[in-house]
């Protein structure tokens, strides 16, 4: 009898169903138009002169009263003659697409659609077909190593070209740009990013939405705040020894790691650079008083070095659950990230009156003068995520911010 297959490759599912026969004695594939033209299976991969094919017989289940699938994979000419070697036949490999690896599961997702009448057994068991949503679910709560490995065989077996991930990247950190940008400038939005992801900020405050951001896009900083790229940060860290009852140690916001770490530590966008009088008496002339909250972030950062650089060699460097040599990431007068406040919204460049260049000038000359702490306001860290996005600087027009419903939440 002469075999009929279903080229997976040309033809579409929507032409064919699984029917049970009029005695329920067995089920076919076949034209949903014309159950007489049945089937034998499936059509995986077809090249010049071979194919890999997959046979589909079904069987009775007494258990279930359903048909449970045989599958037989083999590789075989035009003809459906097997392929052999030392009268042995080919094995099929699946761990490329173009061994029909994508079809093998189109197939699978086929059969899946007729349980009332098919029991996919523990093949159905050991394995889920899903919808999209599902899969975006579990992808999400998996670990970042076993992201990389799932993202690594999608794009293999996409055939995704460099260019093709490229384009993906972009669009998900333009994604974040947009996000951002949100954080920044439209009220309430920080209440609604923390309502998104109430399950992953437990602290209070804004900082602590602002710290889940950054670390859920740890580009934005390690392309940004130093020459060096930054290539993973750690976390919440205690930087130096607990004493007895587990505390005396402080806690940095980020540990970022190159060849050498350094610290970042935050505040909010919304914190005050400057005091809101014009200056204390105790101040010089031509400058404007730093705000306690400043100051403070400033003797937190130091306070924060220095017990780094004491006390690293008796703590464990730990990335993804695994110790780092510390002969290879050193710690040598580690520099410290301070991100704190909106020179947008305290101390606009086009606003030039007297008072707003004053404050312009004591920030500038300040940071130029802290060798090892650079202090970079959330809108310049915006600004230069937004050009490394886009490859042109944000559009510096003073204008009330227009949000489209396309971003998320």
């Amino acid at each position: 009898m002469v075999k009929n297959f279903f080229d997976i490759e040309t033809r579409n599912f929507n032409e064919i169903e699984i029917f049970e026969n009029y005695s329920k004695s067995n089920c076919y594939i076949s034209l949903k138009k014309n159950h007489s033209h049945i089937f034998n299976g499936f059509i995986l991969n077809k090249k010049k002169i071979v194919m890999t094919i997959c046979e589909v017989t079904f069987f009775r289940s007494s258990t279930s009263k359903k048909y449970v699938p045989r599958l037989t994979f083999e590789k075989c000419d035009m003809e459906y003659n097997t392929k052999t070697t030392k009268r042995r036949k080919v094995i099929v490999s699946f761990s490329r697409s173009i061994d029909g690896y994508e079809n093998f599961w189109k197939m699978i997702g086929f059969l899946n659609r007729f349980k009332k009448i098919v029991d996919l057994g523990e093949f159905d068991r050991s394995f889920e077909v899903m919808d999209k949503n599902t899969y975006y679910k579990i992808y999400k709560n998996n670990n970042n190593s076993d992201k990389i490995l799932e993202l690594i065989k999608l794009a293999e077996s996409a055939n995704l070209t460099e260019h093709d991930i490229k384009n993906i990247l972009s669009k998900n950190r333009k994604t974040s740009i947009d996000i951002f940008k949100r954080l920044l400038d439209e009220p309430g939005y920080v209440q609604k990013y923390r309502k998104q992801y109430s399950s992953e900020i437990k602290k209070p405050g804004d900082e602590a939405v602002f710290h889940h951001f950054l670390k859920e896009n740890k580009w934005i900083i390690g392309l940004n705040v130093d020459i060096r790229f930054i290539r993973d940060l750690i976390p919440e860290e205690n930087l130096g020894i607990s004493n007895t009852n587990g505390k005396g140690s402080p806690i940095g916001d980020f540990i970022g790691i190159s060849d050498y770490t350094l610290l970042i530590e935050l505040k909010t966008p919304s914190t005050d650079i400057f005091t809101l009088i014009k200056k204390k008496s105790t101040s010089r002339a031509n400058t404007w008083s730093f705000s306690d909250h400043f100051i403070d972030g400033v003797s937190q950062c130091l306070g924060q070095k220095f017990v780094w650089d004491k006390s690293h060699k008796n703590k464990d460097l730990v990335i993804d659950g695994k110790i780092k040599d510390q002969n290879i990431i050193r710690t040598i007068d580690p520099k410290f990230i301070f991100i704190i406040g909106n020179k947008k919204k305290e101390f606009h460049k086009e606003n030039t009156s007297p008072d707003n260049i004053i404050k312009r000038d004591t920030f500038q000359l300040f940071r130029r003068n802290n060798r090892n702490l650079e202090i970079i306001t959330y809108d310049e860290l915006y600004e230069r995520a937004y050009f490394i996005v886009y490859d042109k600087p944000v559009d510096d027009v003073i204008e009330l911010p227009v949000f489209s419903d396309d971003v998320p939440f």
